[in-house]
This record gives C-alpha cells, structure tokens and sequence, in this order.
C-alpha cells in the first residue's frame, strides 16, 4: 500500500456558507427521495447482468476523444461536440479542456486516497477494452440519464463477469456527467444536481470509483444495496470534506426520520445516511469499511458485514447507534454542538413526532419502529430552578435490532414514552426537575437531550423591515409551549388595527410567539398587546420599509 496521497483528513467540523447549503435543499426538493444520483442500481441492472451471463458485450459509449490521466490509470473518453459536449475552456492552453484534465486529476487523487491512504484492494484491469488496460470515464450528458430519466451525476457500468462465485466480481467503466451545469433538467423538467461544475466533478469521482473498486475487488450482491451507496458517498466526504452535496441528502432524513430507518437496504437511503461514516471512522478510523468490505467478498450479506466489521473492531454496532442518537437532534439552531455533521447549524432541524409541553400528572406518546429508525420528541417540563423557565427536553430513539435489520424482515417494535410529574420508580429522572420519564421496552433506546429554556425582554428582529422579514418574535410571560396568545397592535393613540392568535412555540431555547407580520401593516411606531397565560404585557417596536 503506497502513501504517495498522505493521510486524507476527515471531516473538518467547522461553520459552511448557508447559500450554499439552500441551494442544496432547493434543488433536491425537486425529487422524491428515491432518485438515484448514481446509476449503479438503475432498474436495467438485472438485465445487464444477465446478458454479461450470457457472454455477451457490454457496449460502451461512443465518444471521439480521450485523455490519459497523469497516473495513466484512467482514460477519459469526451467530445466537443453536440449534446455530449464538456465546455471548452481551456486556460492552460494545452489543447484538452480544463474540465477534462480536472476529471484526471480528480480521479487519481481519488485512488491515491481510496486505495493508497485507506486500504481498499486494487480495482482489476479490462484488458484493451475501451482502447487501453485503463480504467475508463466516459464523459456524458446524464441530465436525463437512467430508466425514468431523472437524470444522475455518474454510473458505474459491469463490463466483464470475472467469477462465478458468490459475490460475483466484474471490470467496469464509469460514466460521468459532462457539466454538472446548473441549468440541466431532467425529462420531467426539474433540476437534476445539488452541487455544479467542478465541485460535482471532484465527489462524483470519489464515488463512482469506489464503486469500480467493489465490483471489481470486493464482488456485486443485489441484496442491501444501501451499504454500496452508503460507503461510496461517504468517500466523497471522506476525500472532499469541503463539498457538502451530501448536506442535500442529509436535510431529506432530518425532514423525514420515519421514512429512513437506517436498515432500509434500498440504495437511495445510502445518500441519506452517507454523514454517518463519520461515526465509523471516529471509532476506527478506515478499518470498519475497509473489513466490511472484505467480509462482503466472503459472501457476507452487506448489513451482516458491517454489523460483523464493527466486532471486529470492538465497535458493537447497536450500542454506537444509540450513542450517536443525540447527533440528529443538534442541527439547525442546536448544531453548534454536532460532532459528527459539519456545518450542522445549517441544516434543517429534525421533524419532531410531539412537541408538547406537560402537565402533571403524566404525558404520554407511543408509536411503532423498524429497526434502527429514529423518532425525535421535545417536552417542555417545569424547571426545579425557575418555574417560569421550564427545560426543553429532547428525545431521540431508536430500535436497534440486529437480526431484524440484517435479515430484513420487516418487523415492527411498538414503543412509549411516558413522563411523570414525580421521580416515578423504575423512569429515569430529568436533570433539573422533578419530573422523570420511562420508555418502553427495555430494548428501545432513547438519549435526552435538554437544554433550559430562555425567555426574551423584547421582540426581535427590531425593527421591524416590511419588506425584508415575514414574522415577529414576541415575549410571553409565564407562558409555555402550546399555549394560545393574542396580539393585539395598536397605534400611539392606542386604536387597535390588527388582532389575531398565534400558538406558543421555542425559537431554539427561546419561548416566544412568533407573530406573521401582517401585509397591512403600516410604518411607523406601533404597540403590541400580547394576551397569554392570564397576563398581559405590552411592547413598542418601530415599522420601516425599505422602499
């Protein structure tokens, strides 16, 4: 194993631009969570596999032009011409498009890291086929790509059956996007990419060469699927921590828990899940893939491998689930703290089931899991130190079955979760009150994470910008989460011109109504009755427009 990379970092935990992260979650609302990026598993993989059975040859693109990249490893295919064109600039002046150099260049530091750095068995070579013993990348508009035309970043193509052996090995080729541009639509004439142009092309490498190096070395199961994709987006993590095309994804699971368990083996859950690599290499570093993998070319079915690697590396994987649970409530206004999702602020806040707050004696919410799917809960509970303060209480669960996941038997756990108003026998008590809280069984795990709640002197934004800001932040004394207020908003000369009711919610630790700001709403100095919990308090704020 060569070290002509150098270590390859891990995630750099650290604040990113919160444009670039919107324009993720604008693009990818396009799609319905099971777009494939990559083409690997289209519908039309059986069939080819099929024909390759057979002894038929796989045909390839055909493309005029190709590039050697510098380690000679790869030969990229491209044209200049017509719908598969890669844009022409050129400013090195050599003759190839920096587009297509780029391509090379991605794909060798992508080896280097891959296979050099981390571990993973050299790829075997196609002979002549495509031209050279090098692997090839065939550069091609794949904005309509695949059996529905959603178009995808990259494929990886079977080419040649190697063994007939289970899992059975094959030498591949890759097809790449040949612009990544933000104008491409699919035929359905939604936008196809979350990241363009050159940050797409650095992760869409990483990715589909480790593709090239499980069929390759590690051998193809169409069975659980999603650790095939899970461990290939989490490379482009691995080897391009700045480019968040993965943060798209993420916001998906956050938004819908329920609908990702991580035992899911479709493939597109792969993407939602790619962040949690970083959990495994915090624990071992490359290791626990890297022996996935290995455990995989033994014909291990992909969740046992992994459950198997994590052993192996005295990483039991049921017992890291649950520690890392507390991770998928930090994002958003909470992210701060993320030790595992970079830029974690930026991300949506997971979608709560409850959101309530309680009230002696008891409250209680139940539901039913799969194995390792999430739920999040939020509990306002009154404080021991400030009565008026209470603490928000986060619960995060899970159901962490090992045999259901790794056998697939689509079993579900029924759980509940209960708070007390006293430290009730056998409920663990909620630091900082007298309240306790139970969930069962004893085989779901849960993590709490609390903070106390804030409360504010003064709404805020202030002033307030008519054609800047949509919703106002008001003050409610004593009152807690559920709870009704009234605004009123008066004049100087206290005629009122605007009633309505808004629900008492948090604005991260802070408990608040937040009020639409009317359309109506004139410039100018106004009051603000706020009616709520038996009280009532009265605020000034200032009106501007900005035009």
């Amino acid at each position: 194993m060569g070290n002509d990379q150098g270590n390859v970092p891990l995630i750099h935990l650290q604040r990113f631009s919160l444009a670039i992260f919107t324009l993720c979650a604008v693009t990818l609302a396009a799609h319905d969570g099971q777009h494939l990026r990559c083409g690997l598993f289209d519908s039309d993989l059986s069939e080819r596999l099929a024909s390759l059975a057979d002894g038929r040859v796989a045909s390839r693109p055909l493309l005029p032009l190709t590039y050697p990249s510098p380690s000679g490893r790869f030969l990229i295919h491209y044209t200049v011409e017509g719908p598969d064109a890669v844009p022409t600039v050129d400013r090195d002046g050599s003759g190839i498009p920096d587009y297509v150099e780029d391509c090379g260049q991605y794909l060798d530091h992508a080896w280097r890291a891959e296979i050099d750095t981390m571990g993973y068995s050299i790829p075997p070579t196609d002979g002549d086929e495509g031209g050279s013993s090098a692997i090839d990348c065939y550069l091609r508009d794949l904005s309509k790509a695949g059996s529905t035309g959603s178009g995808q970043y990259g494929v990886t193509r079977p080419s040649k059956r190697l063994t007939q052996v289970q899992p059975e090995r094959y030498t591949t080729w890759m097809e790449i996007d040949n612009d990544f541009s933000p104008d491409d639509r699919n035929v359905a004439g939604q936008p196809v990419f979350a990241t363009f142009g050159i940050e797409a092309l650095r992760v869409t490498t990483a990715h589909e060469l480790h593709h090239v190096i499980q069929l390759g070395s590690y051998g193809l199961t169409t069975l659980q699927q999603m650790v095939y994709e899970f461990t290939a987006t989490w490379m482009e993590i691995r080897v391009h921590p700045d480019v968040r095309d993965w943060a798209a994804y993420t916001s998906q699971l956050l938004q819908s828990p329920e609908r990702w368990a991580f035992s899911d083996p479709q493939p597109s859950n792969g993407y939602m899940w790619a962040w949690y690599g970083a959990a495994l290499y915090r624990r071992s570093g490359d290791a626990i893939l890297r022996r996935t993998w290995e455990r995989i070319r033994e014909n291990e079915r992909p969740f046992e491998a992994l459950v198997n690697a994590c052993l192996d590396n005295s990483t039991p994987l049921h017992t890291m689930f649950c520690d890392d649970l507390p991770e998928l409530y930090r994002t958003g206004s909470r992210g701060a703290d993320n030790t595992l999702m970079a830029g974690a602020d930026s991300l949506p806040e997971i979608r709560l089931t409850v959101d309530e707050a309680a009230a002696p004696p008891a409250l209680s919410a139940s539901g039913d899991l799969r194995s390792f799917e999430t739920r999040a809960f939020r509990f306002s509970v009154p404080s021991i130190v400030s009565p008026t303060e209470p603490i928000s209480l986060g619960v995060v669960l899970t159901w962490p079955s090992i045999a259901d996941m790794t056998n697939a038997t689509g079993a579900r756990r029924t759980f509940t979760v209960t708070l007390f108003d006293t430290q009730n026998d056998g409920a663990n008590p909620i630091d900082g009150s007298l309240w306790s809280i139970r969930v069962e069984p004893d085989d779901i795990c849960y993590q709490l994470v609390g903070v106390n709640t804030t409360r504010i002197s003064g709404p805020y934004p202030h002033p307030v910008v008519l054609d800047e800001q949509e919703r106002l932040h008001v003050p409610v004394r004593q009152a807690v989460p559920g709870d009704v207020a009234t605004i009123t908003v008066f004049t100087p000369s206290m005629i009122a011109v605007e009633t309505s009711t808004v629900t008492v919610s948090l604005d991260g630790p802070r408990i608040v109504a937040t009020w639409p700001i009317p359309a109506t709403l004139s410039a100018g100095i106004h009051l603000l009755q706020v009616d709520c919990a038996g009280m009532t308090t009265l605020h000034k704020i200032v009106v501007r427009r900005t035009r």
